[in-house]
C-alpha cells in the first residue's frame, strides 16, 4: 500500500472529515432507530445487531476505499 504521507494534506484532511461525518451519521442513525424501537416497545436485539453489522461493513468499505485512493496517489506521486 502507498504511504498516506504521499497524499497532499488537503485531500487527507477532506478524507478524514468524510470518515468522521460518515461514522457520526451511522452511529446517530442506528442509535435513533434503537431508541425509537425501545420507545415503541418493538425493539429487537436482532434488528440492532443487523444494523450494527451493516455499519461495520460500511466502515470497512470506507477504509478499503481510502486504502485504494491512498495506493493510487502513492503510485501517482512516487
Amino acid at each position: 500500500m502507498g504511504s498516506i504521507l504521499n497524499v497532499p494534506d488537503l485531500i487527507y484532511v477532506v478524507i478524514s472529515w468524510v470518515i468522521l461525518i460518515a461514522i457520526i451519521v451511522g452511529v446517530v442513525y442506528v442509535g435513533r432507530k434503537a431508541y425509537k424501537g425501545v420507545m415503541d416497545g418493538s425493539y429487537k436485539l436482532k434488528n440492532f445487531s443487523v444494523g450494527f453489522i451493516v455499519m461495520l461493513l460500511v466502515v470497512v468499505l470506507i477504509l478499503f476505499l481510502i486504502g485504494m485512493v491512498d495506493l493510487y496517489f502513492g503510485i501517482r506521486t512516487g
